[in-house]
C-alpha cells in the first residue's frame, strides 16, 4: 500500500475503488483488512461493489478463451479469485441485506441532510436528527415520505415479517409511528425475531413516545443486543430510550459504549454530543 492508504481506510468515509481493489486481490495489511472489513459491514454500497466486483472478475476468467493449460499466472489467477470469493460470502453470510424486501433499498438511497426520526434505523446511512425546533409537518423530507410511499404500494399485500416489518420503516419515515408499531410488533411477535427487526422495533416506540414507550424501547433493545452484542444500531436506541428514561449515569454509559464501538464517525460523533449534553446539563 502507498503513504496514501490510511487517508482512505478512514472508518467514517468509503475507501477509495483503488482500496477495495486491493482489498480483493490481497495487498493489503492485516490492520488495513480489519479497517475494510469493519466498513464492508456497516455499508451495503460497498458491500455491493466488491461482491459485483468479485463477480465481474470471476466472469472473465471463466470466459477467457483460450484458458493457460497451468500457467502460473493463471494459477495466481485462481488463487486471487478463491481468496476474493471466499473474503465476500464471509461478509455476505455474516451481514445479511440490511433491507427487508428488495424495495426498501431505494428508500434507504434517499438522499437528505436530516433523518426522519431520532432513533436509528436499520440499513440507513447517516443523516443528522430533525431539529427539535420544527412542527411535525416540517420536520418530513418531502422525497423520504414519497418514496415511504411508493415502496409500501410496492409492497402491497406480501405477507411475511420482513414484509411486515418493511412497512414500519415506511410508517416511521411517513411520520406514522402508531401504525409503524403496530407492524414491528407483528414482525416480532416470534420468540426467534431477528435482532434488526428488534432495534427498529425500539426506534418505533421511541418515536412513538407514550408514556411507557420508553420502556418498551429499552427492552427491545436489549433483548436485540443480546441476540447480536455488535448490533450498534441497538445500542444507540438503547442509549436514547436510557437517556428519555432519565437514567442518566446509565444513560452516558451506553452514549460512550456507542462512541467507543461505533465505526461510523459521523454517528460516533453523535453519541459524543449526546454525552456532552447529559454532563453538561443543569
Amino acid at each position: 500500500m502507498s503513504t496514501e492508504a490510511p487517508s482512505a481506510l478512514r472508518a467514517d468515509a468509503c475507501p477509495d475503488p483503488e482500496v477495495l481493489a486491493a482489498y480483493i486481490d490481497g495487498r493489503l495489511t492485516p490492520g488495513e483488512r480489519t479497517t475494510i472489513e469493519r466498513h464492508l459491514a456497516g455499508c451495503p454500497e460497498c458491500r455491493d461493489l466488491v461482491a459485483g466486483s468479485v463477480e465481474a472478475i470471476d466472469e472473465m476468467a471463466r470466459v477467457a478463451v483460450p484458458r493457460p493449460p497451468r500457467t502460473r499466472l493463471w494459477v495466481g489467477l485462481g488463487a486471487v479469485l478463491a481468496a476474493a470469493a471466499a473474503v465476500v460470502m464471509a461478509v455476505r453470510l455474516n451481514q445479511p441485506s440490511p433491507y427487508y424486501v428488495p424495495e426498501m433499498a431505494q428508500l434507504a438511497a434517499v438522499q437528505s441532510d436530516t433523518r426522519a426520526i431520532e432513533p436509528r434505523l436499520s440499513g440507513f446511512r447517516y443523516a443528522a436528527p430533525p431539529s427539535i425546533t420544527r412542527g411535525p409537518a416540517d420536520a418530513h423530507n418531502l422525497e423520504l415520505t414519497a418514496t415511504a410511499e411508493k415502496v409500501r404500494a410496492e409492497i402491497g399485500d406480501h405477507d411475511g415479517v420482513n414484509a411486515e416489518a418493511a412497512r414500519g420503516v415506511t410508517y416511521l419515515v411517513d411520520g406514522d409511528a402508531d401504525r409503524a408499531v403496530d407492524s414491528f410488533e407483528r414482525a416480532t411477535a416470534s420468540a426467534s425475531a431477528p435482532p434488526r427487526m428488534l432495534s427498529d422495533l425500539a426506534a418505533a416506540y421511541l418515536q412513538r413516545g407514550r408514556p411507557d414507550d420508553a420502556e418498551r424501547a429499552l427492552a427491545a433493545a436489549e433483548r436485540a443486543l443480546g441476540a447480536d452484542a455488535h448490533l450498534h444500531e441497538a445500542a444507540f436506541n438503547r442509549a436514547l430510550a436510557l437517556e428519555r428514561l432519565g437514567r442518566t449515569t446509565e444513560a452516558v454509559q451506553a452514549w460512550r459504549d456507542c462512541a467507543a464501538h461505533e465505526p461510523d464517525g459521523q454517528w460516533a460523533a453523535e453519541a459524543r454530543r449526546h454525552i456532552d449534553r447529559l454532563t453538561h446539563a443543569g
